[in-house]
């Protein structure tokens, strides 16, 4: 077995902790993925790339606000809050939020079908 002089085992130990240490460190890079308005509807940017957009929501006499929280990598929170603004009370509301992929689709799937192994049909259907 060889021997390491005092000199080089606390530079390889000083390495090794320093670098454990960097690696616990770590954190993702949250700045891939960001929201910005444009022509005043909330984005959703890939770099420079556009993603999407929250489709808007126009009811008349309701005042509709979004908020977006990050809860990590790609991964947000969507808030949507309605105020009545206007004199009559509504009995009912139906709120939904889109969000509009800025590409057109390429590829679709039936939810729930089996593709592989299918013994109903071809695959064609």
């Amino acid at each position: 077995m060889k021997k390491f002089s005092f000199p080089a085992a606390a530079i390889l130990l000083a390495g090794i902790v320093l670098g454990l240490m960097m690696i616990q460190k770590c954190e993702p890079d949250y700045g891939i993925y960001r929201w910005e308005k444009m022509d005043g509807v909330k984005t959703l940017f890939c770099e420079d790339q556009v993603i999407g957009f929250i489709g808007p929501m126009a009811i008349e006499g309701i005042k509709i606000k979004d908020e977006i929280t990050r809860l990590g990598e790609g991964t947000y929170r969507i808030t949507r809050s309605c105020t009545n603004r206007s004199v009559t009370a509504l009995d009912s509301l139906r709120l939904t939020l889109d969000f509009v992929h800025a590409d057109s689709t390429t590829f679709l799937m039936i939810p729930a079908v089996s593709y592989q192994g299918n013994q109903w049909g071809r695959g064609q259907e």
